[in-house]
């Protein structure tokens, strides 16, 4: 079966995501949950390393400057990789048997995956898994998603306490990006044959 441009097309666009800032690697880490691709996914995450270590580190100057450059390099890195695994994939995928989804069926996933977007919001990064825990069978992804809220909320609260603000909100931004992470994964884990 030979794929259409609409579909190379649509089987490409993870790339984009190397092109934003502090996301980069997240397009990795989908494409590599997505194919089973272990060293993709790991490459994803090697890519975020460093911004999320600049991040945690901010308040040290020394440590997080050095971080921000390995990141900014990262970023760099990861949009040429992003390019060479793209063209790796397409001609596996052109080479392969797998079927791709008709356009209606892709519409309808897409709409059924809109609580992903809300994983990229700050503050509510942990709404969407509690969302999706309470609306599938799996009800750990309800405590998850309550779990990546709660250093925020303790950080809001803690207004007099400045150094368990300090701690709360460095979890908070440590559990935002793994709930994007998280997020992408269950959005992209297949439907069970059976409930």
């Amino acid at each position: 079966m030979t794929r259409t441009i609409f579909q190379k097309i649509t089987s490409s666009l993870w790339v984009l995501i190397s092109f934003i800032p502090f996301f980069n690697g997240l397009g990795f880490v989908y494409i590599g949950n997505k194919y089973a691709n272990a060293q993709w996914f790991a490459e994803g995450i090697l890519y975020e390393l460093p911004l999320i270590l600049g991040l945690l580190t901010l308040p040290n100057l020394t440590v997080s400057t050095p971080m921000f450059i390995f990141g900014t390099l990262a970023s760099m890195v990861s949009i040429v990789r992003s390019f060479m695994v793209d063209y790796t994939l397409q001609k596996d995928l052109d080479q392969s048997n797998i079927v791709e989804t008709s356009l209606d069926e892709k519409i309808d996933g897409i709409i059924n995956s809109l609580w992903v977007l809300i994983s990229f919001i700050p503050l509510f990064n942990g709404l969407g898994l509690v969302y999706k825990g309470k609306t599938a069978p799996n009800k750990t992804w309800y405590l998850e998603g309550i779990l990546y809220e709660i250093p925020w909320i303790i950080g809001i609260l803690g207004i007099g306490f400045s150094q368990v603000r300090f701690v709360a909100f460095e979890a908070a931004v440590l559990f935002y990006f793994v709930s994007i992470i998280r997020s992408i994964m269950v959005a992209t884990e297949p439907e069970p044959l059976y409930r």
